[in-house]
């Protein structure tokens, strides 16, 4: 190797040699990452140029250092700015939400309330409307407060004297209370109200049912069934209401029109038995029993089929035979009572001075005195009715 050669060989080291403190120091006039530049009481400073230490390959690897550290200061830069406006919405809408004097109002997404939102923390109504007062005075009904409840209702009737759910739940209430003179009051301003309402006809025709008015509450009822056709609550209430007439034909005729064959005497039954006519109770049970094969195909048949079998095993069980005893017992008493008093009237007229015994009346026993009954005899014995049934969705 020649002298040259080396020597060419020692400049190319420290070249190289200088290229990699270039990077290291930051002092090449390319812009790389000076720590100078990090000072903040330095950014005027011009960074340091050093001539005669530059290659073609320095500036390259330079140049990709510079770039990469330029492009780690914009992401950090940009990542800082995008934290900064999502800190900055957040604390906006957390002070949006929690600020109801505030004009503009924002929900948890940044999004504004508008002003006329219900719904706002800042929003307070002028007046309360009578819905709210009915459905708080219905819940408190539920609750077994009836004060409470009558008193949302009459906070109702003051705010609009006719509003028809305030009108209906007052009659409602007070039918429950067994004032039906007062309910049917109420429900007769409620249907001048909403005439339209064939639940309050039914209701009314109920109330005035239980003032013995029936003429009048079957046209009241029959007004509903004209606005709801077919409504078979509606038709079975009228066919209550008849029957309490002492109308049991038309009775069965409104409930055969509006139901199945099987429904109808099913409930015609139950209006006996509640009557207490047991043996007609049974007659209309088995008629509805005879329609047994329809019930595969119809749930509403089923239904009454399972208790119709239900009422008659009552019937026919010991309570059912307890009740057809008490139900005798009126007429057994009522026979014994007419035997006595016939009896004591021919011992009276036995004993009249100068009476002969005649051959086909005996004489009284001068011992005995007149024939006469046990003293507890004309004590009626109260009567015991079979369980009733408590489930009367059917009808």
């Amino acid at each position: 190797m020649t002298k040259q050669t080396k020597n060419r060989l020692q400049i190319s080291k420290r070249t190289a040699l200088g290229a990699a403190l270039l990077v290291c120091s930051g002092c090449v006039s390319g812009g790389g990452p000076s720590l100078a530049g990090l000072n903040p009481f330095n950014k005027n400073a011009e960074p340091t140029q050093t001539a005669g230490m530059e290659t073609s390959e320095s500036k390259g690897i330079t140049g990709t250092v510079a770039a990469t550290a330029q492009g780690a200061r914009g992401q950090v830069s940009t990542m800082s700015s995008a934290v900064k406006s999502a800190y900055g919405k957040t604390t906006s809408s957390i002070a949006g939400i929690f600020s109801p004097k505030s004009e503009e109002m924002v929900d948890a997404m940044g999004q504004t309330i508008p002003a006329d939102d219900p719904l706002r923390l800042d929003n307070k109504p002028d007046s309360i409307g009578p819905e709210v007062f009915v459905a708080n005075g219905q819940l408190w009904e539920t609750t077994g407060d009836l004060d409470k409840a009558l008193e949302n209702y009459n906070k109702a009737l003051k705010a609009e004297p006719t509003n028809a759910p305030a009108l209906a739940s007052v009659a409602r209430l007070k039918f429950r209370q067994s004032l039906y003179k007062e309910a049917s009051d109420y429900f007769r301003q409620a249907v001048q109200s909403a005439p339209n309402d064939a639940s309050l006809y039914n209701d009314w025709g109920l109330a005035l049912s239980k003032l013995g008015e029936h003429e009048e509450a079957a046209k009241t009822i029959q007004k509903a069934l004209a606005i709801a056709p077919g409504t078979a609550r509606y038709a079975n209430v009228l066919a209550s209401v008849q029957f309490d007439a002492g109308q049991s034909d038309k009775a069965l005729e409104t409930l055969t029109q509006h139901n199945k064959p099987a429904v109808a005497h099913f409930n015609m039954a139950y209006l006996e038995f509640n009557q207490g006519n047991y043996d007609r109770a049974r007659l209309q049970l088995n008629k509805a029993l005879s329609f047994e094969d329809d019930a595969s195909d119809d749930s509403a048949v089923r239904r009454a089929i399972d208790r119709s079998k239900e009422l008659l095993a009552r019937l026919d069980g010991p309570a059912g035979q307890i009740a057809n005893v008490a139900q005798a017992a009126p007429q057994a008493y009522d026979a014994a009572k007419q035997l006595s008093q016939t009896v004591n009237q021919v011992m009276a007229t036995s004993q009249q001075p100068g009476a002969e015994p005649t051959a086909d009346q005996p004489a009284a026993n001068p011992v005995a005195g007149p024939f006469t009954l046990p003293p507890d005899f004309y004590k009626q014995p109260a009567a015991q009715t079979a369980q009733q049934p408590s489930d009367t969705s059917s009808r």
